[in-house]
């Protein structure tokens, strides 16, 4: 797959998430194989060395993605995760992680407003993009 192409991440099971490819290192081209950080194989229910389904999807842009803290999290500036979130592939239900202050913030995707409209559709995040932060996650969050 080519360099930033969203793809949609699917295990054996047909639990699935969104990701941008990256290069692989040299020595792993050709061998039929993807590098998944750890919280994008948790999104995915896959652990190393498991068989996954790559799938080109489209791009659409989020305008609004309401998100809970998983972990304790200090103040944030106005706009904050909008800049760190720039050009992010989403899914709802996702956990996602930021840097922040030399360490990282990890948040749950609760809801991506619009929904897609077509199948096979990922959100991606902009700097137009506005966040709804929740204080605290505890298992099931409704936001209207």
């Amino acid at each position: 797959m080519e360099n930033q192409r969203a793809v949609k991440v699917r295990n054996q099971k047909s639990v699935s998430t969104y990701a941008k490819c990256v290069p692989l290192y040299p020595s792993d081209e050709g061998k039929g194989m993807a590098r998944l950080d750890d919280i994008t194989r948790g999104n995915a229910g896959v652990n190393l060395g498991d068989t996954v389904e790559l799938t080109k999807v489209k791009l659409y842009i989020a305008e609004v993605v309401s998100v809970v803290n998983v972990d304790p999290t200090p103040p944030l500036s106005d706009g904050y995760l909008t800049e760190a979130m720039e050009s992010i592939v989403i899914k709802s239900d996702d956990k996602i992680r930021i840097p922040y202050s030399g360490g990282k913030l990890t948040f749950k995707i609760i809801k991506i407003l619009p929904a897609p409209r077509i199948e096979k559709a990922a959100a991606i995040c902009t700097l137009s993009t506005k966040f709804i932060l929740s204080e605290s996650y505890h298992g099931s969050t409704t936001i209207g």
